[in-house]
């Protein structure tokens, strides 16, 4: 047998046995593809080098924040409840389901 030969066979061998030995490794993460422009994701990059920060944390954070900015409406009520305009004094829970109307 050619010593070529025989060292791909314990190669083979090899990869093998390391497949069968090393545990199999869950992701805790999804992946997400997304197609930018290319002066967008020169942009991106460029900012999240300014930020000291990777690119997919720099999305991630954006994502999150406009996941959690609040739509007019809760923006309307907050303001309102700041001005202690149309506030409900409720005596206790039961007074408080029956003004809601939680029956």
């Amino acid at each position: 047998m050619k010593k070529w030969v025989a060292m791909e066979k314990i190669k083979k061998r090899t990869r093998t046995i390391a497949r069968k030995v090393r545990p199999r490794i869950k992701r805790s993460k999804t992946r997400v593809t997304v197609d930018f422009p290319p002066h967008e994701h020169k942009r991106l990059k460029a900012i999240a080098a300014l930020q000291g920060v990777t690119l997919q944390d720099l999305i991630i954070e954006c994502v999150n924040e406009k996941m959690h900015k609040p739509n007019a409406k809760t923006i309307e009520v907050i303001r309102k409840a700041e001005r202690g305009e149309e506030l409900v004094e409720c005596k206790d829970i039961d007074d408080l389901i029956k003004k809601l109307g939680i029956d």
